[in-house]
């Protein structure tokens, strides 16, 4: 009977800073992996539609490159994932550990977005402005038009270079104010904890 009440061990488990940095490595890690097969799937999709047969051979050079930078980009999310989890598994948390942990994961969130977001659209601003094919303007902008975003650029999906200026600017101002407001919340919890270690204040999670 008692081997079927294993929540009590759940719950010891939870309480355990250790094992919490251990699950949140091994959960960004696994991120990581993700991310690359799934960079990898739509890389390889991206070829497919560039040698698919629409597009001229600059255009189609273009989306080449294109999708070489993606590849680029990709592995500079991995490699910031990856190296933020080993500096974590390397962190002692010693004084309010989930408010610590808290505090690195939303700089990591910050560090991810503007890794991507900012030379990606800086990428696709370039080509939908190079390019004279509203095909690949199409294709490279369609992800971001079917979660809302540039939905008021291409209409009629007829795109011209001022279409490509917007696409940077917002990558530019976007990445830029994730990145700043993901790294002031961060400083203000590190604030937090370190007022309460200095007013001697016991973390909840630390008390037994």
């Amino acid at each position: 009977m008692k081997n079927l009440l294993f929540m009590n061990t759940v719950l010891e488990k939870f309480s355990d800073t250790d094992f919490i940095k251990k699950l949140v490595v091994i959960c960004m890690r696994a991120m990581a992996g993700i991310i690359s097969l799934l960079g990898l799937f739509l890389f390889f999709g991206l070829l497919n539609e560039i040698f698919s047969g629409m597009l001229a051979g600059s255009t189609a050079f273009l989306g080449l490159i294109f999708a070489l930078l993606f590849v680029i980009i990709t592995y500079m999310v991995v490699h910031v994932l990856i190296a933020r989890a080993n500096d974590i598994n390397k962190t002692q948390l010693i004084h309010y550990p989930i408010l610590t942990l808290i505090s690195k994961l939303i700089k990591i969130i910050g560090e991810v977005y503007i890794t991507f977001l900012f030379p990606i659209c800086i990428a696709m601003g370039f080509f939908v402005i190079l390019s004279s094919s509203d095909y690949l303007s199409y294709m490279l902008l369609e992800p971001f038009r079917f979660t809302g975003v540039f939905t008021f650029i291409g209409y009629g999906y007829h795109f011209n270079p001022m279409d490509g200026l917007i696409v940077m600017i917002f990558g530019l101002f976007a990445s830029l104010t994730i990145f700043f407001a993901t790294y002031g919340i961060s400083e203000l919890i590190t604030l937090i904890v370190n007022v309460g270690k200095k007013s001697n204040i016991s973390s909840p999670s630390q008390i037994p």
